[in-house]
């Protein structure tokens, strides 16, 4: 013989359940937090006391609505704020559920992040203010760039000009 268990809970209540326990933990799969989405977030569809729930995103090809796959925009092109809305039914009784997620852009390749902080560097920066004709102290030559690249310098003669760019 087969027990079989039902819940004694109305419609009402499970939803109600339902709608507390949905909590952004139980879907942000690899994600750390509501404002820095990355990945693919883990949609449910049935809770353990059937409870039906199926997903609306506010930008299905950012976030589909279906597979919870993550499209991050483009780098430059901002981080892209949304929300993903979860219906929960059962029975006749349906509640919803909102979550304001921010899906950021892609980072930065280390070949973009090298042309930019390469961009960066000036000779007004490098000379400290000092005429191009005329150097007297020693060049500012950083070794940290923006993006955490880093910069290297070497002389073609040290006895002028070290690589750490003193004079």
């Amino acid at each position: 013989q087969a027990n079989v268990i039902t819940s004694t809970k109305s419609d009402s209540q499970l939803v109600a359940d339902a709608k507390a326990d949905l909590t952004f933990d139980k879907i942000k799969g690899e994600n750390s937090a509501e404002d820095q989405i990355t990945d693919r977030i883990n949609l449910i569809y049935y809770t353990s006391e059937n409870v039906m729930i199926s997903w609306i995103s506010s930008d299905n090809n950012v976030l589909n609505q279906y597979s919870g796959k993550v499209t991050r925009p483009k780098n430059g092109a901002g981080n892209k704020q949304m929300t993903l809305t979860a219906t929960l039914l059962k029975g006749s009784i349906t509640d919803t559920k909102q979550f304001s997620l921010t899906v950021l852009e892609e980072s930065k390749s280390d070949q973009q992040a090298v042309q930019d902080a390469a961009k960066a560097l000036t000779l007004a920066g490098i000379l400290n203010g000092q005429q191009q004709n005329s150097i007297t102290s020693n060049l500012d030559l950083s070794t940290q760039g923006s993006d955490s690249t880093k910069i290297s310098w070497s002389s073609s003669n040290s006895n002028i000009v070290e690589s750490s760019g003193s004079v």
